[in-house]
């Protein structure tokens, strides 16, 4: 793994739970910072959405920041156990 893949900080965990069905489906996003991807002196975040086993790029994880209205702010230990109810869901 190189450098830019490498997250130094973590700006925030969202989560919405969504009712289709009677069922519930979780949305989980975040915002990052990697590693030399910004400029010395500045910060640099990215939105990404987890799903299929992993975070993928989501340019929409901002308009959730700061109001995160719907869903919620979470910290990295509930998304970590929401990252495992998202995998056992059936896509």
């Amino acid at each position: 793994m190189n450098d830019k893949d490498v997250i130094e900080k973590v700006l925030f965990y969202h989560l919405e739970i969504m009712i289709f069905d009677n069922k519930e489906h979780y949305s989980l996003i975040r915002a990052v910072m990697y590693k030399n991807k910004a400029e010395p002196g500045e910060e640099y975040y990215e939105g990404e959405e987890y799903y299929d086993g992993e975070w993928h790029s989501y340019s929409g994880a901002f308009s959730y920041y700061p109001d995160p209205t719907p869903g919620d702010f979470i910290d990295e230990v509930r998304a970590e156990e929401v990252m495992k109810i998202i995998d056992k869901e059936i896509r």
